[in-house]
């Protein structure tokens, strides 16, 4: 009955022909050529046919060919994104920030709050395969967020699969700068930043990466979307940073923000808190980064001298940034290739080198909508409250909160403390009663202590005699503020001026044998009786 009913009905054989050819011809394109699935969505995107037989109805060819089933397949995007990815590659990496960071410097972090370890792409893969996740991390200014971010992005874009974030390769897109309130027509200006982006990788027109094929890229996995310094972005921005709205209004799938504050995006998310460095881990870094930065300028023995002199520096129990260690070692390099400039912003002692940190710390700090201080305020306020840190016990240690205000003076003392606080993260207000304050990094506090001791006191003979006065009756002295001592002495060597018995007296109460050299640095040659000291 079948084939009689066939035999009646011939129209029955091209129609059965026709389902059976055209989706096996798309499985076909599917496996051997993807993106001509892709390619032939686009082209026939406006084209339709009329169906006589239906009373003229409208259908789109890419209905009749079963393309539209095809076109968005996980495979054709795989295909897009291993056409792209080595020209991804040389883009990203040709960014400022990317190429600021082009050395991995592995630190200490918390992953979702658990104790602090060193971040594994195992250990991400395994926390980031949600669906739908967003990456926080965060941490103070210089401790690695972006460094981390970088190679994170580097891990998704992996030759090796064994190293790669996910099975397939994803495409990172770095936004760091400021996202306009209104978008072109309908599309959010993040979408627009992405899109711009992709298009200068694909070497193609906006109009060529179509809004739905986008949204594709981004919903299922394959485009990396990183947002660095969120915490700096005007509230503008932020707003438009927001992975609980809808996927139709938030696309992103794979989103990955830096913050010098944990952000709170009421959604599931993994987050990771970056940690200050210290002790074995210090040298570590510090070994990393000569052994990538200055290959065949320092062998093994200076490597391991040029490692243990921060460590020295930084003491066995204190910690730092990775930011401040990687400009020491940077220091170091630029010594050995003798390109230091010393008029531009590479220094060539230590407390220039604490100088360049808070520069480069505020250089970062970029929020629109919220006034911003110069770099010489910085420099000075940041001085000041390191005094008040030190001036009781010559240790860094909390002041009163009141204290460091009446030092601040001026019209908004206020205003600058908090800058320091919630902009660079430099100080921490403590105490139960918020009345404390005190110095993120120690070493760093008492660098900028010493500075402000040459400045307020100059050549002045008396004050130093009375400094170290008072330094003999701390406790435990001088073994106790070692560290503060040799801080002081390298700010007098650095800044010159001072009388030239002070570095005597503190390379001598630091235990510090003096060279000749450091003693010519002293640029007033002043001889005072030590009895004077007494």
């Amino acid at each position: 009955q079948l084939i009689n009913w066939i035999r009646q009905n011939q129209w029955v054989i091209p129609l059965l022909g026709y389902l059976v050819f055209a989706p096996s011809l798309c499985f076909i394109l599917l496996w051997k050529r993807p993106l001509w699935l892709l390619q032939l969505n686009e082209s026939l995107e406006n084209s339709n046919v009329e169906l006589p037989f239906l009373g003229g109805f409208k259908i789109s060819i890419r209905t009749l060919l079963f393309i539209q089933w095809f076109h968005y397949h996980p495979r054709v995007l795989d295909a897009w994104v291993n056409k792209h990815i080595c020209k991804a590659r040389i883009q990203f990496a040709k960014k400022k920030a990317v190429k600021n960071h082009e050395v991995y410097i592995p630190v200490p972090i918390k992953l979702n709050d658990n104790p602090p370890t060193e971040l594994t792409v195992e250990e991400l893969r395994s926390s980031f395969d949600n669906n739908r996740d967003c990456l926080v991390i965060w941490g103070e200014g210089g401790s690695g967020k972006t460094n981390l971010a970088c190679q994170i992005a580097k891990w998704a874009m992996s030759e090796d699969k064994t190293k790669r974030l996910f099975d397939y390769l994803m495409i990172p897109v770095l936004i760091e700068q400021e996202l306009t309130s209104e978008g072109k027509g309908e599309q959010s200006p993040l979408l627009e930043a992405i899109k711009g982006q992709l298009s200068d990788i694909t070497d193609n027109k906006d109009d060529d990466i179509s809004d739905k094929f986008l949204n594709y890229l981004l919903r299922r996995n394959r485009i990396l979307v990183i947002v660095d310094h969120l915490s700096e972005m005007s509230e503008a921005t932020r707003k438009q940073i927001c992975p609980a709205r809808s996927k139709e209004e938030f696309p992103i799938s794979k989103l990955i923000v830096t913050s010098r504050q944990k952000q709170n995006f009421a959604v599931t998310g993994t987050t990771i808190q970056t940690q200050k460095i210290y002790g074995e881990k210090l040298f570590s870094v510090m070994q990393t980064y000569l052994t990538e930065k200055g290959k065949a300028l320092f062998d093994e023995a200076e490597c391991h001298e040029t490692c243990g002199q921060l460590c020295k520096l930084v003491g066995k129990h204190r910690n730092i940034t990775v930011l401040l260690a990687r400009m020491f070692a940077k220091q170091k390099i630029a010594a050995k290739e003798g390109t230091i400039e010393h008029d531009g912003d590479q220094s060539d002692n230590i407390p220039d080198l604490m100088i360049s940190y808070l520069n480069t710390l505020n250089e970062t700090n970029q929020v629109c909508g919220y006034e911003k201080l110069d770099d010489d305020t910085v420099r000075k306020d940041a001085k000041i409250i390191a005094w008040e840190c030190l001036k009781s016990s010559y240790k860094a240690e909390p002041a009163k909160r009141q204290d460091v205000l009446d030092a601040l003076g001026g019209d908004n003392p206020e205003k600058h403390l908090n800058y320091l606080e919630k902009r660079l993260n430099l100080i921490q207000i403590t105490g139960p009663a918020k009345d404390k304050v005190r110095f993120n990094i120690e070493l760093l506090a008492e660098y900028l202590a010493g500075l402000h001791l040459v400045d307020v006191y100059g050549n002045n003979e008396e004050n130093w005699c009375d400094f170290f006065k008072n330094a003999d009756t701390k406790l435990g002295a001088p073994n106790s503020i070692q560290s503060f001592l040799v801080a002081v002495r390298d700010c007098c060597q650095a800044q010159n001026g001072v009388p030239h018995f002070v570095v005597k007296e503190l390379n001598k109460r630091a235990g510090v044998v003096a060279t000749e050299q450091s003693l010519q640095m002293s640029v007033v040659q002043v001889e005072v009786p030590l009895s004077s000291l007494v």
